[in-house]
């Protein structure tokens, strides 16, 4: 349970982070952009399964929503994780 928290707020938080700087991008270029933000965890003493092959969408932040300064907050999203140590081989 512990790490599917901890997930949910890497998630959130990548997720915030990749749509301010793809609206910072927006704003400078005039156009829109798309972050793709990867990870992996080591070591692979566990098989971690994600739902929607680990992929979160976040709906598309507008610059005009985005504060001056400060944080901007989107809706959370979660993802649904299966952790399995115990039938993992281990090198």
């Amino acid at each position: 349970m512990e790490f599917i928290m901890q997930f949910k707020k890497m998630a959130l938080t990548a997720g915030v982070t990749g749509s301010l700087m793809a609206a910072a991008f927006a704003a400078q270029a005039g156009t829109s952009a798309t972050l793709t933000i990867t990870g992996l965890v080591t070591p692979s003493a566990c098989a971690i399964s994600l739902s929607n092959s680990g992929t979160l969408t976040f709906d598309p932040v507008s610059i005009e929503a985005l504060p001056e300064s400060g944080s901007y907050t989107m809706t959370p999203k979660t993802i649904d994780a299966l952790v399995d140590c115990k039938n993992t081989e281990q090198a």
